[in-house]
């Protein structure tokens, strides 16, 4: 284990890009994957993000990086200094960078292919296997080392099984049981915070869908036993999480105020369709929203510029806009 400490709990400090108006969000987060993405694009997107005002990013690495502690999982991965220095570009222009690990679920590009003795099902490795642990905490080590950020996020979505027509539990018949999600959250959030590092993670397996009947379903994935607010009390308060919604069409996104009012810290975060990206970021700032996220997914990788570029600039323009007080 590094002994990092608390030194690296000043780049909490979030350096705001441009000078102005107070903007309605104290964290304006863009989100990009790095799946099929050259350096120069990223640093590409990264210019276009501080144009637009944006103090924060989340490098999505999933394998895109060939860290000595996680097998790359595509040809021509990026190297580690390619990594530290889009990181480096990315500071220079006064906004901090946030690596994000998809741990736990999704694991069919990482751990299903190089360790599959590890697997709990198909989609998710199995927290009750010690062996896991030596594998995934010298890989925040690693991170923590070569960025030094203030925050890792440790994804943690969409468990197998829990959501809708997307994926079958298969042969596996059985959906990981509550007690082992909080178990593997809670072993890689004191291993973070030993390092002076937080942990952010996707809020879905929070929330479940009979306890938020008027919103819609796909990021509700928290209604199996012992998940959605059984989930939320077990978790410490210090995780940020970050509350995704995507196709809502309503005024209204009370999981954000459900997480709030249980101690969290809640980042919001949108896509592609307008209606949410302004509904959420006008709920989020008048009901105690710490920030808003703006996720690409697909239209880097499909190299959709005109999307992409649309995503970046009307997301900043929203998130740096102040919202009357109405609540």
């Amino acid at each position: 284990m590094l002994l990092v400490g608390a030194r690296y709990a000043v780049a909490a400090e979030v350096s705001l890009h441009n000078s102005g108006a107070a903007p309605s969000f104290k964290l304006r987060v863009l989100h990009i994957p790095l799946q099929y993405l050259q350096p120069s694009e990223v640093k590409r997107l990264i210019k276009k993000a501080a144009d637009a005002k944006f103090n924060a990013i989340i490098l999505a690495i999933n394998g895109m990086v060939a860290l000595n502690s996680l097998p790359a999982v595509i040809d021509k991965a990026w190297s580690k200094d390619e990594l530290r220095d889009v990181a480096k570009y990315t500071n220079a222009l006064g906004i901090k960078v946030i690596p994000e690990v998809k741990l736990l679920s999704h694991q069919k590009l990482f751990f299903a292919e190089h360790f599959p003795d590890l697997m709990f099902d198909h989609e998710t490795y199995d927290p009750n296997n010690p062996a896991v642990y030596k594998k995934v905490l010298p890989i925040l080590d690693e991170l923590v080392e070569l960025l030094h950020p203030s925050a890792i996020h440790i994804g943690h979505d969409e468990v197998n099984g829990a959501y809708q027509s997307k994926t079958l539990l298969g042969r596996w018949k059985l959906m990981l049981p509550a007690v082992l999600f909080t178990k593997d959250v809670l072993v890689i959030y004191t291993h973070l915070r030993s390092l002076g590092v937080e942990t952010w993670m996707w809020g879905d397996m929070l929330l479940g869908a009979d306890e938020f009947p008027d919103m819609e379903r796909s990021p509700l994935n928290g209604g199996a036993g012992g998940y959605g607010k059984k989930l939320r009390i077990r978790l410490p308060k210090d995780i940020v999480i970050c509350d995704w919604h995507y196709a809502d069409k309503q005024a209204d996104f009370p999981s954000l105020r459900a997480l709030r009012s249980d101690g969290f810290r809640v980042l919001g975060a949108t896509y592609l369709d307008k209606n949410t990206m302004h509904g959420f970021s006008q709920y989020a700032s008048q009901n105690g929203g710490d920030g808003m996220i703006a996720t690409l997914w697909v239209y880097p990788m499909r190299k959709d510029w005109e999307t992409t570029y649309q995503i970046i600039r009307e997301s900043g323009a929203v998130f740096n806009r102040d919202f009357p007080d109405e609540k």
